[in-house]
């Protein structure tokens, strides 16, 4: 099926939903276009833990300052973190160009950007989510999410709710004053950086 001669590299760090995700290419016929990491991405490679929501599959997170904490309880499971760009090293992919990088990983997207630096100056677009107050429990900041975008890419679109409206982009120098703008009422805002 890999008529457009690309890869999707997956990664997700919860074993039962890495199980799933696994099951779900199979399922699909996506063998040959998606290869599948099982583990987080952060900004160094370490031990981490990831809490794992009650009532979200999609909300599972890494939190600030517990790295190695001991998880004996059933929401929260041990993973490795590994920089992205290490893993494209591996994947003989360090000078590919990537035309799209998807990053949703509840807060904890500074820390993929800051192990990304190599592969954010070959990436085309990245769609990337943005919630303040997941940022800040993984001890980040707004500030800290845009000087890890700014350098890298010309311009962005707020992806409107209405997925039926048109993109509209603004230059990269407006991007401080978006991310302080008051967010909708589901407090998420996803865009889209373009070089």
């Amino acid at each position: 099926m890999n008529k457009g001669g690309g890869t999707v590299h997956a990664f997700e760090p919860v074993p039962a939903m890495f199980n799933l995700l696994k099951r779900n290419i199979e399922l699909n016929g996506l063998n040959n276009v998606v290869e599948c990491h099982q583990c987080a991405l952060g900004e160094v490679a370490e031990s981490r833990v990831i809490h794992i929501s009650d009532t979200n599959f999609g909300d599972n997170r890494i939190k600030a300052g517990d790295s190695n904490e001991p998880t004996n309880s059933e929401n929260s499971v041990p993973t490795i973190c590994r920089r992205l760009d290490d893993v494209l090293i591996d994947s003989d992919l360090s000078k590919s160009t990537i035309k799209l990088l998807k990053v949703d990983c509840q807060g904890w997207e500074v820390a993929v950007l800051r192990g990304a630096k190599n592969t954010l100056s070959r990436t085309q677009f990245l769609l990337i989510e943005f919630e303040p107050s997941l940022l800040n429990d993984a001890g980040m900041s707004a500030s800290d999410y845009a000087s890890e975008i700014r350098d890298h890419f010309s311009s962005f679109a707020k992806i409107p709710a209405d997925v039926f409206q048109p993109l509209i982009y603004l230059p990269i120098a407006q991007l401080d004053q978006i991310l302080g703008e008051p967010l909708p009422p589901f407090g998420t805002l996803n865009m889209l950086f373009r070089k």
